[in-house]
């Protein structure tokens, strides 16, 4: 299974008590071959909370996606999956990587040595406002009626200074629901996302969906259109 996904067994040697490390926050780009096709993975990192995505290269066809909290202490890099597309009996595993410092960036190595991707930064995720994780708080239907999401469903959006991704997974099952990403812009008033990828909706790709939005504080609503043409309000709280 191509992409940064965290398959193998826990270790028993996690570290403990150990705060972020800011050299790691942003976006990050690495590339491969799966079965002769070239992969695209992108991994984008907060402070607390990391997500990958993996796609083909050529047609931006989702492969797969997997993510969570992390912890770091020195070059080791303690990560806690909250949701895994291929296998979600990997989600509540703990595993410990090494960030290995390279010319162009920094690999990911698993205990067994596996290499996990050869990381190049995209961007140092410290200049947007909006860059950090986001949990949806509330939405808007059809009748105009403001309602609070379903817990059941959890939806989280990430975003560095450039690139964004959300990803729904059901919290009782912790299976994986949905998820799409690609890059983004702000204007003073306008926000627009360019989708790069859809899971299981390549007719998505490449679409932009500009909304207005207004931040206060650590909550962020935009209004407009969704991928589907459909009208959109959603209040997004930041934790």
């Amino acid at each position: 299974m191509p992409g940064f996904l965290l398959a193998w067994q826990s270790p028993s040697d996690a570290p403990a008590g150990v705060t972020a490390n800011n050299e790691y926050v942003g976006a990050w780009i690495s590339e491969s071959v799966d079965k002769g096709r070239p992969v695209t993975q992108i991994l984008i990192v907060s402070d607390t909370y990391f997500t990958t995505a993996s796609f083909l290269t050529k047609d931006h066809h989702f492969l797969s996606t997997s993510g969570g909290t992390y912890k770091m202490e020195g070059d080791k890099m303690t990560v806690t999956i909250e949701f895994h597309s291929p296998d979600h009996y990997q989600v509540g595993k703990q595993h410990v990587l090494h960030a290995k410092p390279t010319e162009t960036g920094y690999k990911l190595v698993a205990r067994d040595g596996m290499v996990l991707g050869d990381w190049k930064r995209i961007d140092a995720g410290n200049k947007s406002q909006l860059a950090g994780l986001w949990y949806a708080a509330a939405y808007r239907n059809e009748a105009g009626d403001t309602i609070r999401t379903d817990y059941k469903v959890k939806t989280v959006k990430i975003l560095s200074d450039t690139r964004f991704q959300w990803i729904a997974f059901d919290a009782i099952s912790r299976k994986f629901v949905a998820t799409a990403g690609g890059t983004y812009s702000v204007t003073q008033t306008g926000y627009v996302e360019s989708l790069e990828f859809y899971a299981n909706a390549d007719d998505r790709i490449g679409k932009s969906l500009g909304f207005r939005y207004k931040l206060e504080g650590n909550n962020w609503t935009h209004t407009g259109k969704s991928s589907q043409g459909m009208p959109l309000y959603e209040l997004w709280s930041k934790k």
